[in-house]
């Protein structure tokens, strides 16, 4: 506070500042100049932060959307009469019928190119090629192969088949299926979809978690 006095005396004088005394009020400058950097640049940090989350959010909200729309619309069309065909932790391929064209479409969400736990969500969908005894056969090549987001991690099943049995009724996860030896009978399947956001700084690296049990309409 001195020197501040000492400063503002000064400036009612004529014989102005010492080396010293301009010095101190660089130093001073400087300090107050840094301080204020630091709370903008706070502030920038965390609007990014919230805006990373909630566009994560929102892509995260959509994809699960779409998900529980297909798989509930779920139909049985493999050899053995289920509307799955298989599921691993990271994917899943099941029949459903095309809203558009109302053909019978084989469906595939699969988790891939994996790099340090995170990874990108794609969805594939093949049209029908033909039916033969009531089987229905698909084509090799998708016709649609989408990008559905990135980020998403690996650290958890994105898929899970649930079933109950027993009296009174005792819930079972399955956590592989390939309708040959395992069975994909169950009738609802679990998804928990995690992804991280893009981080500006380590608060913004919490994942985005979503959960969701969907019933299929035809088990």
């Amino acid at each position: 506070m001195r020197v501040i006095r000492r400063l503002q005396a000064r400036l009612g004088e004529d014989s102005g500042f010492s080396l010293i005394e301009v010095s101190v009020s660089m130093v001073l400058s400087s300090m107050i100049a840094g301080s204020l950097v630091v709370v903008f640049y706070g502030l920038a940090q965390n609007t990014g932060d919230l805006s990373g989350r909630g566009e994560v959010q929102a892509d995260s909200r959509a994809v699960i959307a779409s998900q529980v729309v297909e798989i509930r619309q779920a139909i049985r069309a493999d050899i053995n009469g289920e509307a799955i065909e298989a599921l691993d932790p990271g994917r899943l391929a099941f029949y459903t019928q095309n809203y558009v064209s109302e053909e019978i479409e084989r469906v595939v969400y699969e988790r891939k190119e994996c790099i340090e736990g995170e990874c990108e969500l794609w969805v594939y969908k093949y049209a029908l090629d033909d039916i033969e005894d009531g089987i229905a056969d698909f084509e090799e090549t998708p016709y649609a192969s989408n990008f559905l987001m990135g980020k998403v991690l690996s650290d958890q099943p994105l898929f899970v088949g649930i079933d109950f049995s027993g009296d009174p009724l005792v819930k079972s996860e399955i956590s592989t299926c390939d309708g040959g030896a395992t069975k994909c009978n169950f009738t609802v399947v679990g998804i928990t979809l995690r992804a991280r956001p893009y981080p500006t700084t380590g608060g913004a690296l919490t994942p985005i978690e979503l959960h969701e049990e969907v019933r299929i309409r035809s088990a």
